[in-house]
């Protein structure tokens, strides 16, 4: 285990404060993409120095892996939730490419330890958009709730008779 791996270890131990609790945190492809958004914090003052520019995309594209999960999580739908981790695969490529060409402006060894990362990122991804897309989760969704049923599942809802119209009153 690197020095990264053992940061993450520890960081991802206490959780942010905003996600205690969200079951978004289940999902490793999020805790790495916000422990990424740390420590880009920390890489991006000597990328800035020569590079501002470079520094600028490589922040927001570390920024849009998070985001995008987050915003697909919440999406009801496996192919919507697939349209948003598909844009969060886009960005972890994105952000590992440009850890790639600023590595020599980096501490020796810190470029390649993020790409890593980032690379743990989009294996992830990479499997979880066909499974989405397939609606995998819509079933899981469904299983579970079937599980927390009193019948497991088994009976249908009685459906509520339609509202007919009123009894008319014989005078």
């Amino acid at each position: 285990m690197g020095p990264d791996e053992r940061d993450f270890a520890r960081w991802e131990a206490s959780p942010p404060a905003e996600v205690i609790g969200d079951s978004i945190w289940r999902l490793p492809a999020y805790r790495l993409s916000r422990y990424l958004a740390v420590v880009v914090d920390l890489d991006l003052p000597a990328i800035r120095e020569n590079s501002p520019r470079r520094a600028e995309q490589l922040e927001c594209a570390v920024d849009s892996i998070g985001i995008n999960i987050a915003e697909g999580y919440s999406r009801l739908h496996g192919r919507e939730r697939a349209r948003f981790y598909e844009y969060a695969l886009g960005s972890a490529r994105e952000a590992r490419d440009w850890y790639a060409r600023v590595g020599a402006r980096l501490p020796p060894g810190i470029a390649l330890s993020r790409c890593r990362i980032l690379s743990r990122v989009i294996k992830i991804l990479t499997v979880a958009v066909p499974q989405e897309r397939a609606g995998s989760s819509e079933r899981r969704i469904r299983e579970a709730a079937d599980r927390r049923s009193p019948s497991g599942g088994s009976e249908k809802p009685t459906p509520h008779p339609a509202p007919g119209p009123a009894p008319r009153s014989s005078k």
